[in-house]
């Protein structure tokens, strides 16, 4: 892992992206101190963490994860999309206070929504958690009908929409790449349109028990 660390570094890379469960803490801070020495930040992924947070009575919650992961040193994690996305989450909204309040001087992190979002869900997201998140869409990009590109633009409309307090529909008729995305999803959280993206990235066996396992509980 620290050679990759050195390695990033040596080809310009800004970030390095650590699974901090799988890792182990030990690991992340290992590498939290290798990339001191390249000025490098630490993206957190939480792969695994579902196996043992999401049980109401057994295992540990998300937010301890967080906690330590912020004593260990990450500059970013992902805590989920407030019950927008496709896991249902426990307190996002506090996860994120907690992750960038005062902390006896240590830095603060950015959390990260993923998991299931696409542009029409921006406006949403933000009037959840406000703006200081980071946002990743992986198949609201890739999966958007005209390309990835056209799904980082829209993408980015969305973001720029919420931030300047204009309605998604409205921004949408200046970008194209907006329109197309929002008559793709709409505006809806996950459920079947979570399986149009796994559909058009490739998932072309997923079926309606597939759909249900995303589905976000009412």
């Amino acid at each position: 892992m620290l050679e990759r660390v050195d390695m990033a570094a040596e080809h310009g890379c800004e970030y390095v992206m650590v699974d901090v469960v799988t890792t182990g803490w030990a690991s992340v801070q290992q590498v939290r101190e290798r990339c001191a020495q390249h000025g490098l930040a630490i993206h957190a992924h939480r792969a695994m963490h579902a196996a043992f947070d999401r049980l109401p009575s057994h295992g540990v919650s998300m937010r301890v994860i967080a906690q330590i992961a912020r004593l260990c040193g990450v500059d970013q994690i992902h805590t989920g999309t407030a019950d927008l996305g496709k896991l249902a989450n426990e307190d996002t909204v506090g996860i994120n206070e907690w992750l960038y309040s005062d902390l006896y001087g240590r830095n603060d992190v950015l959390p990260m929504a993923s998991g299931g979002l696409h542009p029409g869900l921006v406006p949403e997201l933000v009037d959840r958690c406000g703006f200081n998140i980071g946002i990743q869409a992986g198949g609201g990009v890739h999966g958007h009908p005209d390309g990835t590109h056209a799904g980082a633009k829209a993408l980015r409309a969305a973001v720029e929409a919420a931030a300047s307090g204009q309605a998604i529909e409205d921004a949408a008729t200046g970008e194209p790449a907006l329109e197309t995305a929002l008559d793709e999803w709409g505006t809806d959280t996950v459920g079947r349109n979570y399986l149009k993206i796994l559909a058009t990235l490739g998932w072309r066996n997923a079926s309606r028990t597939s759909v249900r396992q995303y589905e976000t509980p009412r």
